[in-house]
């Protein structure tokens, strides 16, 4: 069955999706709202995406992805999600962006069932004496050919360098090197100078 695509105004938003990803994958892309651009170049592989942008986002899919079971919600306006090309998906993954915040993927990055990318936390918080906001959203910079195992989550504010693995079950923030292993909760890195075959 063809990917379902909803578009709330079709003449206020961009939408370049290719035909062969609609007719040959299955799921759902919904775009509400306006001033929304989606970009999205031919798959290999689409099992039961799910994309919602409500307004003002931005998404880019790169060519030759595989996208198994992924789940994307950018819900406010200056939200962008950019997924490079030849990326994998293997399972649930949960990407979400409730406020104005930038996830990127670089090329032939790897995801493992279980997986999430959350780059702001839904509910605000502040401190109750100067009202300051404690968790603004964060941007969050995956570098090239990184493998995200089992479980794990990545958070705001989160850079990780090209050719790196991240452990299961891993909880995600801050800053990583490139050919590095990271992993724990919280993460840390337990190795440089690695590789690892896809």
């Amino acid at each position: 069955m063809p990917i379902r695509l909803q578009v709330q105004y079709p003449d206020r938003n961009r939408i370049d999706i290719a035909p062969e990803f609609l007719e040959r994958g299955s799921g759902t892309i919904v775009v509400d709202g306006r001033d929304n651009i989606v970009r999205i170049e031919e798959a290999k592989e689409c099992v039961n995406l799910q994309l919602h942008l409500s307004g003002g986002a931005q998404l880019r899919i790169g060519y030759w992805c595989i996208l198994r079971g992924v789940e994307v919600h950018l819900l406010a306006v200056g939200t962008s999600l950019t997924i490079a090309k030849q990326c994998g998906f293997n399972g649930a993954t949960l990407i979400t962006a409730h406020e104005p915040a930038h996830i990127e993927l670089g090329e032939a990055c790897l995801l493992a069932p279980q997986t999430s990318l959350m780059a702001s936390d839904v509910h605000k918080i502040y401190c109750q004496q100067t009202g300051e906001r404690l968790n603004p959203p964060g941007d969050i910079v995956v570098g090239a050919r990184v493998w995200i195992a089992t479980g794990a989550s990545v958070l705001k504010n989160t850079r990780i360098g090209a050719d790196s693995v991240v452990g299961a079950g891993s909880l995600v923030s801050g800053e990583f090197p490139m050919h590095c292993m990271l992993a724990g909760v919280p993460a840390r890195v337990l190795r440089e100078g690695i590789r690892w075959e896809r």
